[in-house]
């Protein structure tokens, strides 16, 4: 399917762990950037751990959006019908949240509708 970029947005469903960090990647290098090496690496290591729980613990990722703002990254993902995309779930999944909500300001877990799943991140990026 792949991602769709914008001026300060990114949209779609990614292929990969690797399309969506590349995606966000070039989200923090638009003219809200630069921001520093280490936003950029708390940035790509959540978007990977988020996008790669999706692949391996849920039927998929339905939408995935990420905007750069005000010195935040807003990520959002909806996941398809199927078990809860809840991070508690297996070990590498609990590993998982833990990187996570160590880099999160916040994150928020609904059932957008009663079908399927949402998470949403936010992370500072300054």
């Amino acid at each position: 399917m792949g991602l769709r970029h914008g001026i300060d947005e990114v949209h779609g469903v990614p292929d990969s762990p690797r399309e969506a960090r590349h995606a966000v990647g070039a989200l923090m290098r638009e003219p809200a950037g630069p921001y520093s090496s280490e936003a950029h690496t708390d940035a790509a290591m959540a978007v990977g751990e988020l996008v790669a729980h999706a692949l391996q613990h849920t039927p998929g990722i339905s939408r995935f959006a990420a905007f750069a703002h005000d010195g935040l990254l807003d990520l959002t993902i909806d996941y398809r019908d199927g078990p809860p995309a809840d991070f508690q779930h297996g070990g590498a999944a609990t590993l998982r949240w833990t990187v996570v909500s160590a880099l999160a300001a916040s994150v928020t877990f609904t059932r957008p509708h009663g079908r399927g799943h949402r998470v949403r991140v936010l992370l500072h990026l300054r």
